[in-house]
């Protein structure tokens, strides 16, 4: 978990099992209170941070599509400016 980099696109090849929508899928009908009465020491730290990465990765993602797609349209302004 410390070695974990949520930021930035991964260039590696991913099994489904691997990608934010399984996890995030998997993970939804489990609650952080449900965690925490099963085992708050480990279980609930560990829920909490899953649950964060999937929100830094959902969020860079998000970040990164709406960086892609103004830089497309900053470049197609400028060759019809041309």
């Amino acid at each position: 978990m410390a070695e974990y980099e949520g930021v930035g696109q991964k260039d590696e090849e991913f099994r489904e099992f691997q990608s934010i929508n399984f996890i995030d899928r998997n993970i939804e009908n489990y609650y952080i209170e449900d965690a925490d009465a099963y085992s708050a020491a480990v279980v609930g730290r560990i829920m909490r941070w899953v649950q964060a990465a999937v929100k830094l990765r959902r969020a860079d993602i998000v970040r990164r599509k709406a960086l892609f797609r103004r830089a497309k349209e900053l470049r197609e302004e400028a060759i019809v400016n041309e």
